[in-house]
């Protein structure tokens, strides 16, 4: 027990602690009377890191699901299905841990204050980690009076808030932190959520100069811009974008600070350089001057890149970039794999020439002849549908150099198209010969390979096959035989070979065998028909048969 006179010293060194804890931070420290003995004091305080770090939230026996692990709360990927997890996200603060204390009347000089409780919002420290924290505090507190009556509340609140509570627990190695739980896909949004409202409720709290009026501003009133930390304030923002945009500059919606302007006008040709996000435009000069904004930018992305291209999907239309990778249009090693396009936003694959879906060529080998696969092929897709003769005549019709060509080589490739003008010239020269040999060659009745008849009868009709007596091996080729022999269309050479194989081919009685008796007359009549001379050579073999 305690007499009066220290009472009141105990008394009065507790009230000079609170109003200094009051002054430093009056949201987080409370103090209230209890029911027991004493004053209570809750303290609720957030870890606040002066550098975003990178934390590392795994499951509690912290076995990692992934070598790299990367983390979006939108993405399910990062969970792992069985019993691991691991999310590596970045946090400028932390849920905050509440602790309760018990000061007792002889607090601090002859009694150290008890706990009564401690957790941390969200859970996210384990009840193993609770307990060494409880006993650390403990600690602290039995120190106090042992040091002749040192105060711990602010010892307790910059454990707290300077995050070396974390270095206690042995969750950090440097500047990375490792966050055990047993759900820590739960966690990780809530880690996210609570470290983005966090850094606004501090940046509010505090004022900023603003660079183009000058004029210290508190932070509600000022946007810090998310590309550069730079703060300006929103009433000159909003007056500055706002005829930026009604005057088509939009280059110059961005960040005003003198290094930013600078890194814009360096960064002026590049069409996918966005000094600002679309949500904060949005929140400066709203929804009517975003959409002016969003148009003019892709207007000017579209002419400084014209492998920029729109997505053919109707309900998307997404602006498209050329992949990093892709070669350039006019490339002598450009391919067809460069038309390849994703759209980031649709996750739709399409092909820059016909802004068709991404089609990939595969032959089937089992109908396809032995010496097509000799056969130069067109890259790893087929032909585009809009590659057609009309383009290819369009091409081959322009001057090189010209505009047409260079347009034509810039939307499908210069060795692409040059491949197909080569290969559609050599079709046409191709049809022209098929069509010629049909009209002045006929096949072998052997072999069936075109020859053309250079002068006499059709040796390779008759001489040939008599030689191999095939052209006697049915009734109407004999019949044809014996027409041919009956005109001038067979010469005398074959007519005495002919003669050799088959001597009764002068009679017309020869027909009777291989007729009957109707069909061997209207023969007949056909032959004297043929002997007045009305129907010669080929074409009465061919109306004959």
């Amino acid at each position: 027990m305690i007499d009066t006179v220290q009472a009141e010293k105990c008394i009065a060194l507790q009230q000079e602690e609170q109003e200094v804890m009051q002054s430093i931070d009056a949201d987080s420290v409370t103090f209230s009377a209890s029911d027991l003995t004493g004053t209570q004091v809750h303290l609720r305080v957030s870890v606040d890191f002066e550098e975003p770090r990178q934390a590392l939230v795994t499951t509690v026996d912290g076995v990692l699901a992934t070598s790299d692990p990367s983390y979006h709360p939108s993405c399910e990927d990062n969970i792992s299905c069985g019993t691991s997890f691991a999310a590596e996200v970045t946090l400028s603060h932390l849920p905050p841990i509440d602790l309760t204390l018990l000061l007792p009347p002889g607090y601090p000089l002859y009694e150290p204050a008890t706990i009564m409780s401690l957790d941390a919002m969200y859970s996210w420290i384990t009840a193993t980690d609770i307990e060494k924290l409880w006993a650390f505090i403990s600690d602290i507190t039995q120190e106090g009076v042992e040091n002749g009556g040192e105060g711990i509340l602010w010892r307790i609140y910059e454990l707290l808030r300077d995050g070396h509570v974390l270095s206690i627990l042995e969750l950090c190695d440097g500047p990375h932190l490792h966050i055990p739980h047993p759900t820590p896909e739960f966690l990780v949004p809530l880690l996210l959520s609570h470290s983005i409202s966090a850094a606004s409720e501090k940046f509010e709290k505090q004022s900023y100069p603003c660079p183009i009026c000058l004029i210290t501003v508190p932070g509600s009133k000022c946007m810090r811009i998310d590309k550069c930390g730079h703060v300006c304030c929103k009433s000159c923002l909003s007056d500055f974008w706002m005829l930026s945009i009604e005057q088509g500059e939009v280059e110059k919606v961005g960040c005003v600070d003198e290094s930013c302007v600078k890194i814009s006008a360096k960064n002026a040709n590049d069409p996918q350089w966005t000094p600002v996000g679309e949500d904060q435009v949005r929140q400066i000069v709203g929804e009517a001057l975003l959409q002016r904004w969003i148009d003019l930018q892709e207007k000017r992305m579209v002419e400084r890149e014209p492998t920029m291209v729109r997505c053919p999907n109707r309900i998307c239309q997404a602006l498209v970039p050329k992949p990093p990778l892709a070669r350039d249009p006019g490339d002598e090693e450009y391919t067809n794999w460069d038309n390849l396009r994703s759209c980031q936003s649709c996750d739709l694959s399409f092909c820059l020439a016909c802004r068709k879906t991404w089609y990939v060529r595969i032959p089937i080998l089992s109908v396809r002849p032995k010496f097509v696969s000799n056969v130069p092929r067109h890259g790893p897709i087929a032909t585009c549908g809009s590659i057609n003769n009309d383009l290819i005549q369009s091409y081959l019709s322009a001057t090189p150099k010209s505009k047409e060509r260079l347009r034509i080589e810039r939307q499908y490739g210069k060795k692409l198209i040059g491949r197909l003008a080569t290969g559609w010239k050599h079709n046409k020269e191709e049809k022209k010969s098929k069509e010629w040999v049909e009209a002045n060659t006929m096949s072998c009745p052997g072999c069936i390979i075109k020859v053309e008849k250079s002068s006499g009868c059709n040796h390779v009709r008759y001489l040939f096959a008599l030689l191999s007596k095939s052209i006697l091996s049915s009734p109407n080729q004999r019949t044809n035989v014996l027409m041919a022999f009956h005109t001038d269309e067979m010469c005398e050479v074959c007519r005495t070979l002919l003669l050799s194989v088959w001597p009764e081919a002068p009679h017309r009685e020869s027909l009777h065998p291989f007729f009957n008796e109707g069909d061997a007359m209207l023969w007949e009549s056909l032959l004297m028909t043929v002997e007045f001379g009305v129907i010669f050579g080929r074409h009465t073999t061919e109306a004959v048969s």
